[in-house]
């Protein structure tokens, strides 16, 4: 019995459409509109190589999600999120935000 939890599985009878739901989603979260989350005041304070990385980054997200909402091509998609995947990785290794001197 196929799992029902994950719309994209892959049972020998499931469209290879269905798989897109999920990736689609993401992706187009994950895009400029993630970007503009950023308040202006932090986005101000932020260093200018962190905001190009970031700004590719999301624009790569929305290209993925656009070219696989109009083409459905799941090799495509995985091409594109191979491509931007060693963005985020550089992102959050070069980055990151952490908490200092909590007051209990």
């Amino acid at each position: 019995m196929p799992d029902e939890s994950f719309p994209g599985n892959l049972d020998r009878d499931a469209r290879p459409t269905t798989v897109f739901l999920s990736p689609l989603s993401a992706a187009h979260e994950l895009g400029m509109a993630a970007a503009h989350e950023v308040p202006a005041g932090l986005r101000k304070k932020l260093p200018l190589e962190f905001k190009r990385l970031g700004l590719a980054t999301h624009q790569a997200f929305d290209d993925l999600a656009r070219d696989a909402d109009s083409l459905a091509d799941a090799n495509h998609a995985l091409r594109q999120l191979g491509q931007v995947m060693p963005n985020c990785v550089s992102y959050h290794a070069m980055y990151r935000l952490e908490a200092s001197g909590r007051s209990k």
